[in-house]
């Protein structure tokens, strides 16, 4: 049995480096995390990449492998399935093009991180644990693999998952129908634009587009992602001058996937998030001038094509616009861990790579992605610029050259100003790019304009005094260009926008923190208030029935990891979600409420659970497909949650409690495989408030264990940057058995946060000195 702090990187050795022309100080506080000072740029992140390695090389490793379709040599059986998705994508070609498009500032940026990366790496004296496992060694890192890492991380954040599900929903239980249960977001919803401002549009219905939809996804048969975001503007905080704060919600990795760093050379100061594996800060963000945060855009930038395809000689042709034209086609092998090797074929149409299909059935799935483009773009740029940005005009610019997936971005400056910004490239194309599949041989539906950027949503200090972006509509009907069918409901951002108006005078940094945790559930006050209405003298309760009842019926509608009361909320929802499920979605039931489907996943939180919302107590509703009703179903899931709970934990309800039941589950991508391992390779579980519908996140599996959650809390002060705070989950060494593995874990989930170190004085008296010494 191999003892991880066997393996663990040394933090204290000077080391003398030929290669730097200046010398570097690595100051590491009492969490771990790096703030590193040196005179040139150059150095610095030389630096950088030096640290990251120490910290997360396995999981740059691995990252860079997952996105190149190899993460399978080292994960076995169970990486293949994403492999050769990603090889489809072929993200070599388009790492290497967006590296090509950089600026030279960006590309030096990047080359000397990759240097840091390799010295470390030629310096190893012993390979960190999950090498020491695998019997592995790291390859030498190369400047395009730190585009690799970004790309990986936000190549799954689309909307082609769900468009697919759409496209299958129509063709099982018909276009009307599924048109019902996808109805778009919902008049009278708050929108991120302009602050406060409710949507005036009406319920989609897309019955024409779903019926094509479904006939084509008929043809080709079987088939092999949130954040809260806010700006507050000075009149209303201690200082006179705006705060900033968030956080990003995504899925619970081992280690985090967030990075906190801290950067000081003459050329600029900050510090931030980055992905391990990239250099600067990317998001989440400060310098000496600005700050900002990140939420997703929820924009619908991907498009998904059925494709006729056959083989003429040894090319791979589509048709296309009435004739066959050769496609680019080539073929990969994938080596996974312990098996043989595997042959996947690349096909890159002129609609996007084929990503599910096979050309000797004539049929194949392309996909249109702008992050995925085959010539490159110019996100790299825009994320140098925003970095060494010195005011809020300089952000904004910056991000106006952000071509990857699409984000809402609050910011603020030390100059009184904030504001919100919609970044992103957002194609313009036909109606039926909306609701899911579209025939990739005509002209009329190929992809060749997108919003200019000067007509994409902003607002600069708006009189409402604060922004809002929670993954909700962004912008009125009447806003000339299509963005998604598929954003977030309103929930979390109206318990924040209700915050901010309860505290419209001196908020401070604290308050930030209060608005990182707020627990208020709308869903569970409307289903509960919904159920006070049941006339139960009808109804055979037992006698522990009716206690529990009481209960629910004098919640305070709060999610906290100690309410009995919001044990039974969730279960009883979920029992409904699954019965409503079972009513409407034919064939589809099973591997919905299974959620064996990431489209699926996806539909029922941004549709099926508002609209169970909307309509439940309405006898008339299309959910009751006709011979059901509201009140048989939620007595009938009330009474299934109190059995679920009584044979989890006994008819105690006080031990019904929600952090007894929603507590996180931590997986290493390695310790499937070596179980051996795996007390040592996960993290321990701890408790949490919060669900998926507050601005508290903790989304969970169908056994209510947390797999997506918030990744990072942040909250900025431009007034005093001293005052600003972050949190991550794990914690800053991606080293099993570092003290830093997972330190944060237990202040994360008691919704605390620790000090972001600004102060160079500090920071010196109170971290540890590493120094790399210019040769």
């Amino acid at each position: 049995m191999l003892k991880p702090d066997s393996f663990l990187p040394n933090l204290d050795t000077n080391y003398v480096i030929k290669e730097l022309s200046a010398d570097v100080t690595i100051f590491r506080d009492k969490w771990g995390i790096p703030h590193i000072k040196s005179k040139e740029s150059e150095e610095l992140f030389f630096a950088q990449g030096f640290v990251t390695a120490q910290d997360r090389l396995f999981q740059m490793d691995l990252d860079r492998l997952r996105c190149l379709g190899k993460s399978s040599e080292y994960l076995g059986k169970k990486g293949i399935s994403n492999d050769k998705l990603n090889l489809k994508r072929n993200f070599e070609s388009v790492a290497k093009a967006d590296l090509a498009k950089a600026s030279i500032e960006a590309k030096q940026m990047i080359k000397n991180f990759t240097k840091g990366v390799n010295f470390y790496i030629s310096h190893l004296e012993k390979l960190p644990l999950e090498y020491q496992l695998l019997n592995k060694e790291p390859e030498n890192w190369e400047d395009w693999h730190s585009i690799l890492v970004y790309k990986i991380r936000n190549a799954a954040e689309g909307s082609f998952g769900g468009k697919l599900f759409y496209s299958q929903l129509a063709s099982v239980i018909g276009a009307e129908k599924a048109a019902k249960l996808i109805p778009g977001y919902f008049p009278g919803a708050l929108l991120t634009l302009p602050p406060g401002s409710k949507f005036t549009g009406e319920i989609e219905n897309a019955v024409k587009e779903l019926t094509e939809a479904a006939e084509n996804f008929q043809s080709i048969g079987a088939i092999d992602g949130e954040s809260n975001g806010w700006a507050i503007s000075g009149e209303r905080t201690y200082s006179g001058i705006p705060l900033v704060g968030g956080d990003s919600h995504r899925q619970l990795d081992t280690p985090n996937v967030y990075y906190q760093i801290h950067l000081k050379c003459d050329e600029f100061q900050g510090m931030g998030h980055t992905i391990p594996g990239y250099p600067g800060f990317m998001h989440f963000a400060h310098n000496e001038y600005v700050a900002w945060g990140m939420t997703h855009g929820g924009a619908d930038t991907q498009d998904i094509f059925l494709e006729k395809l056959r083989y003429s000689e040894k090319k791979i042709q589509q048709f296309y616009n009435n004739e066959w034209i050769d496609t680019n086609n080539f073929k990969k092998k994938i080596k996974p861990r312990n098996m043989d090797e595997i042959e996947v074929e690349i096909i890159e149409t002129k609609n996007g790579n084929v990503i599910f299909g096979d050309p000797n059935k004539g049929f194949g799935i392309s996909l249109s992605d702008p992050g995925g483009k085959q010539e490159g773009t110019y996100w790299i740029d825009s994320a140098y610029q925003a970095m060494v940005s010195k005011s809020a005009d300089d952000l904004e610019h910056a991000f106006d050259k952000w071509t990857d997936r699409t984000n809402n971005y609050p910011y603020a400056d030390v100059n009184k100003n904030y504001g919100y910004k919609f970044a992103g490239v957002v194609p313009i194309r036909d109606i039926q790019h909306q609701w899911g599949i579209a025939k990739g041989w005509e002209k009329k539906y190929s992809v060749i304009r997108e919003i200019p950027r000067e007509e994409l949503p902003k607002s600069r200090n708006p009189q409402s005094g604060w922004v809002v972006t929670c993954n909700q509509k962004v912008v009125d009907y009447d806003y000339p260009y299509f963005m998604s069918v598929a954003f977030a409901p309103e929930y979390r951002a109206k318990v924040l926008i209700e915050y901010i108006n309860n505290n419209t005078k001196n908020l401070k940094i604290e308050n930030m923190l209060e608005m990182h945790n707020q627990t208020f559930s709308i869903p569970a006050k409307k289903i509960i208030s919904f159920s006070k209405t049941i006339n139960y003298d009808v109804i055979n309760l037992t006698e522990f029935e009716k206690m529990i009842l009481e209960k629910m019926h004098n919640w305070n509608f709060l999610m906290d990891k100690s309410s009995p009361e919001a044990s039974i909320y969730s279960v009883t929802k979920e029992k409904i979600i699954e019965e409503v499920i079972n009513l409407n979605y034919g064939s589809l039931s099973k591997e919905t409420n299974e959620e064996k489907n990431v489209g699926a996943v996806g539909h029922v939180k941004r549709f099926l659970v508002p609209l169970i919302n909307e309509h439940i107590g309405n006898p008339q509703s299309h959910l009751l497909n006709g011979n059901n009703n509201w009140e048989d179903m939620f007595v009938k899931a009330f009474r299934q949650a109190i059995e679920f709970l009584g044979k989890k934990f006994g008819k105690n309800v006080n031990e019904w409690k929600w952090g007894n039941l929603h507590t996180t589950n931590h997986q290493h991508p390695l310790s499937s495989e070596f179980l051996e391992y795996i007390d040592i390779l996960n993290p321990k579980k701890v408790p949490a408030s919060g669900d998926g519908e507050t601005p508290l996140a903790g989304s969970t599996d169908k056994n209510f264990k947390i797999v997506a959650a918030s990744v990072n809390r942040y909250a900025h002060d431009p007034s005093n940057w001293e005052n600003s705070r972050w949190i991550v989950p794990l914690g800053s060494s991606g080293n099993p058995g570092s003290k830093n593995y997972s330190d944060q874990l237990e202040l994360w989930s008691e919704g605390k946060t620790i000090p972001q170190l600004w102060n160079w004085e500090e920071i010196i008296k109170t971290c540890t000195e590493q120094k790399l010494i210019a040769g």
